[in-house]
């Protein structure tokens, strides 16, 4: 879900036809076997940006000790004094950066994905889907959950419309109409934020295990099942999705963005979930255990950043809260969630500063305090 100055006009642009996955048909006291739900290992593009990476490793390295790569630099440094003030501390700030690097894409290769749940063993699960002016794609988001393998008795699906002015309310009620049983939609008369909408579906929520999942975003039919294989460990309290771009071919910047989600949302995440930390589990693919939300979520709903109410950044702030608890928090790769980006430099550009100005908050407020009222 968006706020105020949403993508909707990106979304309609796109094809209203549903995204169709093939579904293999299962035995449901068999393991799983679903076409297209992967074993956890990097697709065609991770592969690739993982070779772009150790490539530009061994060359970095061949070039400084085969052929002085960095003597001309360290002659201005014996020449004038005045240099090692600036390129000592680069050079050792870039020695590190490559170390990290390393350190990084040692861990990415070796993760791998958490088994999936089975037919057989799969919990209870509540998907919540908040929307705002969001149009026809909740409408796909929608489908991609009520179509995805998972058993229908153990599963239902919150959808809260945020004060929509557009047809947003429409198109749930038309996904409520086709999926009784599945469905549950939920309307606020005014605009009360992505926090609100949360909040009221983890209240309603019967399942042992609740998902959020964007208006905006499509998941592939095995990601349910594979976001609850983690949860076997009675020690996660959240498992973060893969997300990867829904509308790649729409121009260059979704092109850019999808090998800047390989980075940011796999290979940073894989890294962190190597130690069971990962910092901030994302809006448009989480998986929580409802035990582990409970007990956070009057403080996660009434956080407030020098006395005004927190009205972005609610994803890393919930994961925080989780982490705060004692509970433990990992990535599944093979839970893939598609989301629309946008294909404009101006909404990129409001994409950035909402992502970073989330980023900052929620590392003020975890170093210095609670951040609730």
């Amino acid at each position: 879900m968006n706020v105020v100055d949403s993508q909707s006009s990106e979304t309609s642009t796109l094809d209203r036809k549903l995204l169709q996955f093939p579904v293999a048909a299962c035995d449901p006291e068999s393991a799983v076997c679903v076409e297209g739900l992967d074993d956890g290992v990097p697709q065609v593009w991770d592969w690739v940006l993982l070779a772009t990476i150790i490539c530009a490793l061994l060359l970095l390295l061949y070039g400084s000790f085969h052929h002085s790569l960095f003597r001309p630099l360290w002659a201005d440094v014996q020449t004038h004094r005045w240099a090692r003030f600036l390129l000592r501390p680069s050079m050792l700030w870039t020695a590190m950066g490559m170390v990290l690097l390393t350190f990084r894409t040692i861990f990415w290769f070796g993760y791998r994905s958490a088994p999936a749940a089975t037919f057989s063993d799969a919990p209870p699960l509540t998907v919540i889907i908040p929307a705002y002016n969001e149009g026809a794609m909740v409408l796909q988001s929608i489908e991609s959950v009520a179509s995805a393998a998972y058993p229908r008795d153990r599963l239902e699906i919150f959808v809260v419309d945020d004060g929509s002015t557009d047809d947003t309310w429409r198109y749930i009620r038309q996904a409520a109409a086709r999926y009784p049983d599945l469905v549950k939609p939920i309307r606020f008369r005014q605009n009360r934020g992505k926090r609100a909408a949360l909040g009221e579906g983890f209240r309603r929520a019967q399942g042992e295990l609740v998902v959020t999942l964007d208006s905006d975003s499509v998941i592939q039919p095995g990601s349910l099942l594979a976001i609850a294989g983690p949860f076997r460990d009675p020690r996660i309290g959240a498992v973060a999705g893969k997300v990867a771009v829904y509308n790649r071919r729409q121009g260059i910047i979704p092109r850019m963005l999808q090998v800047r989600y390989i980075l940011s949302f796999d290979l940073l995440r894989a890294v962190e979930s190597s130690y069971r930390n990962v910092y901030c589990c994302p809006g448009a693919l989480t998986a929580y255990r409802a035990s582990a939300v409970h007990p956070v979520l009057d403080a996660w709903l009434t956080q407030t950043f020098l006395g005004a109410p927190c009205t972005y950044g609610e994803d890393r702030a919930l994961t925080n809260l989780i982490l705060a608890s004692g509970r433990d928090t990992v990535y599944q790769r093979s839970a893939v969630v598609l989301t629309v980006v946008p294909a404009t430099f101006s909404r990129l550009c409001k994409m950035f500063l909402r992502g970073t100005s989330a980023r900052v908050l929620g590392t003020v407020i975890r170093s210095f305090g609670s951040g609730h009222g």
